[in-house]
């Protein structure tokens, strides 16, 4: 896996901008690491502290692909990308922070009219917990507040729209 990343990332960012590289790579990444363990995200870690631009986007094409659930069981790990993020710049910290946020809220939910998706509650409930534990005002909280207030949006827009559902005239 090491020496297929090795050899095939740079080629991946050789394109950073191209939709076929920033849609297919991530896919065939996901596909080759079988699974995000411990050597699949030093990989990516790797790439986001090299700084180098085109790494960066490519390392945050990947994350797109991490199981919802890293954001939340590995929290220094998030840390550490945002931290490293930031030394390349803003535009990267929102990159990196994007596609760990979209991750997150991807992927099909299923549930009960009337009731909040279980995704929508557990976002909800693991990001405040997480953001209070965090140094106020860093980076690391933002986005777990931001992960927070966008479950709490979903949640409250399908109560809405179930509502409307259910006060039907017909």
């Amino acid at each position: 896996f090491v020496k297929w990343v090795q050899a095939n990332l740079p080629k991946i960012a050789e394109e950073a901008e191209s939709w076929k590289r920033l849609h297919a790579g991530p896919d065939l990444f996901a596909a080759v690491a079988g699974r995000f363990d411990a050597e699949a995200l030093r990989v990516i870690e790797e790439a986001v502290a090299s700084g180098d631009h085109a790494q960066l986007i490519a390392a945050a094409s990947i994350l797109l692909e991490v199981p919802r659930l890293l954001v939340f069981e590995n929290v220094e790990y998030v840390q550490r990308l945002l931290a490293l993020a930031g030394q390349a710049g803003d535009e990267h910290v929102q990159r990196i922070g994007g596609a760990l946020s979209a991750a997150v809220s991807s992927g099909a939910r299923v549930g009960t009219p009337g009731q909040p998706f279980a995704e929508d509650v557990e976002q909800r409930d693991r990001a405040r917990e997480i953001a209070q534990s965090l140094p106020s005002g860093s980076v690391t909280q933002h986005l777990y507040l931001s992960l927070q207030a966008s479950a709490e949006h979903s949640i409250k827009w399908h109560a809405d729209r179930d509502e409307l559902m259910d006060g039907r005239n017909w």
